[in-house]
């Protein structure tokens, strides 16, 4: 009988004990996490080669590249949890319940307790570092968040999520194909073409630091929460913003001003600037399905009474960004209103002429010692491109 296998199983316990706590204690110091935004599982072909799970924040990074090792927290399910508590559907214990069902199993119990530790933060009474991990991945999800959607834009365009940064779109073009060939002739043979559009990404940054006096007092507001949203809002405008100046890039069309009266009638019919755009967009095979604008075009269509009629009333309407759908007299189409498109401009498209690349968003935090601050530095990799003119032109001057 062997009698070192005991002490030798003993031993591997405790060697497995003390590996799993150096571990814990590794990744609790971590200072910085990375959202992949696809929609499905996905290659990381530019760097690691590794299977990358749908938006889900990451843990890891060697020389500011995420390795795509430590998956920690799927988003939509802690998006979720959070909408349902905040509508009052479920209790706080059910969503501690449904946010640790978002957390990957080997991080579950650690991000329970930093999201507790996050509350005490928030609240200004914790100044320690021990979570640095959790709390990271806590505010990334925080950001990813769309309770503090002021912009349209975003929806407006055609999204593809991209871990990497650089995005390359394929374009076929269509041949024809030969119209009354006479008997026992042979068509002439005929083939399409491929082209290629290469998009870099760039990235937006917010940054914002608290000393440890700021984070020790009392305050009557929540000042953590209020500089995590004020990131929040900033970042969506400007990508709305970037969205908006790609979109007024496109060709010019001349309009006439919806909005002017003359003996209580509208003078010029806005189908007629409408349709002539949708009428180039379709002689380009593109199918127009949006428009966007900023509030004031939108107002003066509906009030135009070539659409309401003579003796019809203006339809009711709300103020500032949203999205309409099943709009009188433009069937299929979705109109996006935001404020930071020009006023005297609508911009009519095929959905698929504008992309929005959304790269990764990585969050780290920081410590300066010497000067006792805490910070947490984000950064939103994203570009946006034209990539079909033709599916795509402004009408000018059609507000005044």
């Amino acid at each position: 009988m062997n009698n070192t296998t005991p002490f030798q199983s003993e031993e591997e316990r405790l060697k497995k004990y003390i590996d799993e706590k150096l571990s814990r204690i590794r990744d609790d110091k971590i200072t910085s996490a990375w959202y992949n935004p696809t929609k499905s599982q996905t290659k990381d072909k530019d760097n690691t080669g590794a299977i990358l799970e749908p938006e889900t924040i990451y843990v890891g990074e060697v020389g500011g590249r995420p390795t795509w090792e430590s998956p920690v927290m799927h988003v939509p399910s802690y998006h979720e949890a959070r909408k349902l508590y905040k509508e009052g559907k479920i209790d706080s214990n059910e969503f501690v319940t449904r946010f640790a069902h978002a957390i990957k199993p080997e991080w579950e119990s650690r991000m329970v307790e930093g999201f507790y530790a996050m509350k005490q933060r928030s609240a200004g009474t914790v100044t320690s570092n021990d979570f640095s991990a959790i709390t990271v991945v806590n505010v990334l999800s925080e950001l990813l968040g769309t309770q503090w959607r002021v912009h349209t834009l975003e929806q407006a365009v055609w999204v593809v999520p991209t871990p990497s940064l650089h995005l390359d779109i394929d374009s076929y073009q269509k041949f024809t194909a030969s119209q009354d060939v006479p008997e026992g002739a042979v068509a002439m043979t005929k083939k399409g073409g491929f082209s290629r559009q290469s998009i870099d990404l760039s990235k937006d940054v917010a940054n914002v630091a608290f000393t440890d006096e700021v984070l020790m007092r009392p305050y009557d507001h929540n000042i953590y929460q209020s500089h995590v949203q004020n990131a929040v809002q900033d970042l969506k405008r400007i990508k709305a913003k970037k969205i908006a100046t790609e979109l007024e890039t496109a060709t010019d069309t001349s309009g006439a001003d919806w909005g002017a009266f003359s003996a209580g009638l509208s003078s010029n019919k806005p189908s007629d600037d409408i349709g002539g755009v949708i009428d180039t967009i379709e002689a380009n095979d593109g199918t127009a399905d949006v428009i966007a604008t900023a509030d004031r075009p939108y107002r003066d269509f509906i009030s135009n009474t070539f659409n309401k009629g003579n003796m019809g009333v203006t339809p009711d309407t709300t103020f500032g960004p949203r999205v309409i759908n099943g709009i009188q007299g433009l069937n299929g189409f979705s109109w996006y209103i935001d404020q930071e498109l020009t006023s005297t401009i609508a911009t009519v498209y095929d959905r698929n002429a504008i992309v929005l690349a959304q790269g990764p968003v990585r969050t780290s935090q920081y410590r300066d010692e010497l000067a006792g601050i805490d910070g947490f530095l984000t950064r939103d990799y994203n570009a946006v491109k034209i990539v079909n003119s033709g599916w795509i032109r402004n009408i000018t001057g059609i507000s005044s």
